[in-house]
């Protein structure tokens, strides 16, 4: 049976790559999914023809030819064998006939897809299931990961913190009975195994009871008094020192990269997306690495390149492609260094009055002063990651 939920997928995909108005209709002959809103809910002649008859194709020729169609193709959704549904494109049958085939074909493909997505997760475990649906990039039924995290004994309701380890040469789960016997660990932390050699740990940092961890740690009685970001942060960094210590105890190759946190199931997936980043960002990675460390990169390498090349493409111009690649180390390590001038020279070797004579014949160049003008800091900083990323061969497409 074709569901609705499913079917407004199907929409939403096709539309993407179509300006022609499709509809989906179900055994019953009722329109349950369109790019026209307003249809949704229509009695449809010729789907239900189809679907209770013999033809695979009904051709409308005119609006008034049948009830609550309009001029276009329906044609058959045929899933091994099953008459699962009907698709209608509306048009000119005649210039849309192709369109209509290759649009049937793509739902029945991904029909096909979703079934065996469907029947894989049916074979799973439950952990298995959750790790596929926080791991796949689609968009997961909230209540469905919501069932999951329970029936694994875990509360949705809690807020976690995303941990990636990156254990080279390592067992992972057979650390993983080791990770259960750190002091911080609770029952709510969640942990997965989305590749050889890597732990995904969600930590929580609340109890069951809903009392935040920190507060039921020795010693640390008067912590009502802190921000529960405060606490979260305590949190996170004794956590991932003691999982440190206990990874460092078996191997020296490996790497921990701390995401986001995050309170709702459904933004796991974008926790472990941000992790994944640190890991492919980070050039000469500590054992612990923090993505609030680098949030303000993340966010600007999510701004289009076309955008930039659009603001800083012509600007860009006047300086000299010869001395490109030097003036963005020059600005890259000012910008990891708060534009101190002194940090920023010590940071690339440089003697402090080489390279204060070089950085103001660049700012003379560019009409900037970041030091005195906060505005000309943040020009600075969005043209040096268009140039960075037009000189590693991006372009706007």
């Amino acid at each position: 049976m074709l569901e609705v939920s499913l079917a407004e997928k199907l929409i939403e995909q096709i539309t993407k790559y179509t300006d022609y108005n499709v509809n989906i209709m179900n055994r019953e002959g009722i329109i349950i999914a369109s790019r026209n809103p307003d249809r949704i809910g229509m009695y449809h002649e010729p789907a239900w023809q189809i679907l209770h008859g013999n033809e695979d194709i009904i051709t409308v020729n005119s609006d008034n030819d049948y009830p609550g169609a309009v001029r276009g193709i329906n044609m058959l959704i045929d899933i091994d064998g099953k008459r699962e549904g009907v698709v209608g494109v509306t048009g000119n049958p005649e210039e849309i006939r192709p369109i209509a085939l290759i649009i049937k074909m793509s739902i029945e493909t991904m029909i096909r897809y979703e079934n065996q997505k469907i029947q894989s997760l049916r074979r799973q475990t439950k952990r298995e299931q959750l790790q596929d649906l926080i791991l796949s990039g689609d968009t997961p039924d909230p209540a469905k990961l919501r069932c999951l995290l329970q029936d694994l004994g875990c509360r949705p309701d809690i807020p976690r913190h995303a941990l990636l380890c990156h254990i080279k040469g390592a067992d992972c789960k057979d650390i993983f009975g080791y990770i259960k016997k750190i002091p911080l660990h609770r029952k709510e932390d969640l942990i997965l195994f989305p590749a050889p050699e890597y732990i995904l740990i969600f930590k929580s940092t609340v109890e069951s009871s809903g009392r935040h961890i920190l507060d039921s740690v020795p010693g640390k009685e008067d912590s009502t008094k802190e921000s529960i970001i405060v606490k979260n942060r305590q949190i996170l960094i004794r956590y991932t020192d003691q999982l440190r210590s206990l990874i460092a105890s078996r191997t020296s190759d490996f790497h921990i990269y701390v995401g986001t946190l995050q309170d709702t199931p459904s933004q796991y997936h974008a926790a472990y997306i941000h992790c994944k980043w640190l890991e492919n960002h980070i050039s000469d990675p500590a054992s612990v690495n923090w993505f609030r460390n680098h949030a303000g990169r993340y966010l600007t390498e999510c701004i289009p390149y076309r955008e930039l090349q659009q603001i800083f493409g012509a600007f860009g111009k006047y300086i000299p492609t010869v001395n490109r690649k030097h003036y963005l180390e020059l600005i890259g390590s000012l910008t990891d260094c708060d534009f101190n001038i002194s940090a920023a020279a010590q940071d690339l070797y440089m003697h402090k009055n080489t390279f204060t004579y070089q950085y103001n014949k660049l700012r003379e160049q560019l009409d900037l002063n970041p030091q005195v003008f906060p505005q000309d800091k943040w020009f600075m900083i969005f043209l040096y990651l268009y140039l960075s990323r037009s000189i590693n061969g991006e372009t706007e497409n």
